[in-house]
């Protein structure tokens, strides 16, 4: 579990130093923007949000993309209110730093670090 928490943290401490240095994008697909209204939350809170995530809000990856399949997906869980919100942030940093989902979850999020 070490080594996992620290490939976490290593991604999480690359896609935090991406985000200040080349940008951030939360890609704007329906559901995330809906998510966002929903949520009653602005996009810059969204960012704030996930500079906030830790290993402890870690679901699973890295994954292959399914749509680049030469990059990878990181998804993490985050409780907003009384709503678990899945991120599924990418490590393609061609642009910027990509934020691909951010939404209330679909079912519970397991989240293996928060009880280690």
């Amino acid at each position: 579990m070490k080594k996992k928490k620290e490939e976490i943290e290593r991604f999480l401490e690359t896609f935090k130093m991406m985000m200040k240095t080349i940008g951030f994008r939360l890609i704007p697909r329906e559901k995330n923007l809906q998510s966002l209204a929903d949520l009653k939350i602005s996009y810059d809170s969204a960012k704030n949000e996930i500079n906030k995530l830790t290993y402890i809000n870690y679901e699973s990856g890295p994954l292959t993309d399914h749509e680049k399949k030469n990059k990878n997906v990181w998804i993490f869980g985050i409780v907003l209110g009384n709503k678990e919100v899945y991120i599924k942030l990418s490590d393609d940093f061609e642009h910027v730093a990509k934020c691909l989902s951010f939404h209330e979850a679909k079912e519970t999020l397991k989240k293996p670090m928060e009880k280690s």
